[in-house]
């Protein structure tokens, strides 16, 4: 019994040493790491890349049968062998070369050579598990980039003096040390060795932060919160400039419009827009909050301003759906509310002054402000101008005296800027007119606006046009379509003043950007404005053309003023002309059948009277040019026969 009672003491022991020696070895098992990846491969081979492992006990730990989950090819795991232990506080190295070989870099040695390491470039998800399946470290998320490392210059992926969570960006760093590598090696990376310190990160200004591809740290305050412009993003700005930040795992701090935030990340370009990639929130600092202003820009220069908040002002010009435009008298700038931001896009038409608050986004080189909220979004309705005025036919404007105020309305054939800076022309069903404006100063029109015109009856050089004061002279009314030229013959040219015709004819002459063409019942005259950019084409008499374009009739005469290259249309080149000539048989003395007093080979030229008589005319020549041929060597063989008979 005394024997018995000792065994089972005894056994109780061992179980109570093996329970106490798992617990001490289970709890140093979380103290195995993922210390380094190459990645990236080495210039010598796309295929040099290894693993390494550190152990942070004071105890060596047998890894006999762990697994590593990601770092084999299709995602596949490595087993580790049989009796591999990392000594304590040490590095355990896996390659696919032993140091020998020539597509490695290394110059140490590694703990396991094998072949089938492969890691991927931009989905890198590595898990280590000991040999019962338990999850030990873990390097970070499904289909997100390396944290770190370098594909282009073949940098290595390390993880920080103080391992902490290896699913977040910043517990790892790239290598800026190399070490453990061959003599001559150009890649960083530290296999063997202590990795490098982690580096200081510079905060650098927005606009330059832009220029960079590498790792960066910047500040700014916050412009917009996240997805109410673009999902899991937010935009900041400093004084350089502004950016859009993209947070890739986790949600956004609780932030503040002007909060203050310190984030680290990389530069990439989103359908034309920079932003900065954050990797998750451990990159994100977040300080105290200020009052932000937004920068006051003209409407043409909102491209120079991307990723701020700024505010601008102007007449609305145009406008669809969600869309419209405003212009300042600088250019047009693009007003794009967001479904996202939850705004009722507020009643306005055109003419109206707005005054826009919002951030610049580049969506593929088309620069556009997006308003935030509803208050970013300030209407003024235009006050129409009050007239006792009628509204009459063009045809009833031109006949009223110069000096009278009139009230028109028409189309808009050609718009300002295109013949001058001066004026356009409308027309109605009357007749058209020319609008003029000493100031330079009209709104944003297109072909077919239908406008109403308040303005006083003017003349220039015999033709009659109405000149306004200011822009709030032309109300839009609505959009149509652009107005079809109506056709006409030049002796009807006259009657059409104002308005937009069509006329073919025949180049009569032309020199420079000016000629005449003529359909049988007259001539006009043809002017191409060098403001108009329509590059003529060489024109000879003759040539059968068509061309549209505004019939103007001033004391110079009448002519047609072309807008666009479009207007030109080239019909038929004037037919070609054949120049006759003469015709003569030239001779020494003898005839086209001889003389036996000349020996002389005949010349014949002859004549092309007519397109009917040039092939029998060739022929004959031919044949009177042979016979003469034939005449001349018969009598050269008859000479000859004569002397030898004396």
């Amino acid at each position: 019994m005394v024997v018995i009672k000792i065994i089972i003491k005894f056994f109780f022991l061992l179980v109570f040493i093996f329970i106490i020696c798992n617990k001490a070895n289970a709890a140093d098992l979380d103290k195995v790491v993922i210390n380094e990846l190459m990645w990236s491969g080495s210039t010598v081979s796309s295929a040099d890349e290894w693993i390494e492992l550190r152990n942070l006990s004071d105890q060596e730990i047998d890894i006999s049968n762990w697994q590593i989950e990601g770092a084999a090819q299709s995602n596949g795991a490595l087993i580790i062998p049989i009796g591999k232990k990392i000594p304590a506080n040490g590095l355990f190295l896996i390659s696919n070369y032993s140091k020998e070989n020539d597509k490695t870099i290394l110059s140490v040695d590694s703990n396991w050579q094998t072949s089938k390491i492969s890691l991927s470039n931009s989905k890198l998800h590595i898990i280590l598990k000991d040999s019962n399946n338990n999850v030990i470290d873990e390097v970070g998320r499904e289909n997100t980039d390396p944290f770190a490392g370098d594909k282009n210059l073949k940098y290595s992926m390390e993880r920080g003096i103080d391992p902490k969570d290896g699913t977040k960006s910043s517990d790892w760093h790239t290598a800026t040390l190399s070490l453990g590598l061959k003599d001559g090696s150009i890649e960083k990376a530290t296999p063997g060795f202590p990795n490098s310190p982690k580096p200081i990160i510079p905060v650098l200004t927005i606009d330059k932060a832009k220029e960079r591809t590498d790792e960066i740290s910047i500040k700014g305050l916050v412009t917009d919160l996240s997805d109410n412009l673009f999902e899991n993003c937010i935009y900041i700005q400093d004084s350089s400039g502004g950016i859009r930040l993209k947070l890739i795992f986790g949600k956004w701090l609780d932030l503040k419009i002007g909060s203050e935030i310190i984030v680290v990340g990389k530069i990439e370009t989103y359908y034309g827009e920079k932003q900065l990639k954050i990797a998750d929130t451990s990159d994100i600092i977040v300080g105290e909050a200020s009052n932000i202003v937004p920068i006051s820009v003209k409407t043409n220069n909102i491209g120079l301003f991307e990723g701020s908040l700024i505010k601008i002002s102007g007449t609305i010009v145009d406008k669809s759906g969600l869309v419209f435009w405003i212009n300042d008298g600088s250019g047009r700038a693009k007003i794009y509310i967001k479904e996202s931001t939850g705004i009722d896009k507020p009643e306005m038409r055109m003419g109206d002054s707005a005054e826009i608050i919002g951030i610049v986004n580049n969506w593929d080189g088309n620069y556009r402000v997006l308003p935030r909220t509803v208050s970013d979004i300030s209407i003024k309705k235009k006050q129409i101008v009050q007239s006792n005025l009628n509204l009459i036919l063009i045809s009833e404007a031109k006949k009223q005296k110069k000096g009278s105020k009139v009230k028109i309305s028409g189309i808009v054939s050609v718009t300002p800027g295109i013949l001058s800076n001066n004026y356009f022309y409308i027309q109605d069903s009357s007749g058209g007119i020319q609008i003029y404006s000493s100031r330079k100063k009209f709104p944003d029109l297109k072909l077919g606006f239908l406008v109403e015109v308040i303005g006083e009856l003017s003349e220039s050089y015999g033709e009659k046009r109405v000149k306004i004061n200011s822009i709030e002279n032309i109300i839009f009314i609505s959009a149509k379509s652009p107005p079809k030229p109506l056709i006409v013959k030049v002796k009807n040219a006259s009657s059409s003043d104002g308005l937009l015709v069509k006329i073919k004819g025949k180049v009569i002459k032309s020199s420079g950007n000016i000629f005449y063409i003529s359909d049988g019942t007259g001539e006009i005259k043809a002017v191409i404005n060098k403001s108009t950019g329509i590059k003529k084409q060489r024109l000879k008499k003759g040539d059968i053309i068509e061309i549209t374009g505004i019939i103007v009739q001033n004391r110079s005469g009448l002519k047609l003023m072309l807008r666009f290259q479009n207007d030109f249309k080239f019909i038929q080149s004037a037919p070609k002309t054949t120049k006759k000539t003469k015709a003569k048989v030239k001779s020494a003395s003898v005839s086209v059948f001889g003389d036996s007093g000349s020996l002389n080979k005949p010349q014949l030229i002859f004549a092309v009277k007519n397109k009917k008589n040039d092939n029998f005319l060739g022929i004959i020549g031919w044949l009177m040019i042979t016979i003469s041929l034939v005449w001349t060597f018969s009598m050269k063989k008859l000479e000859s026969s004569k002397k030898i008979e004396v």
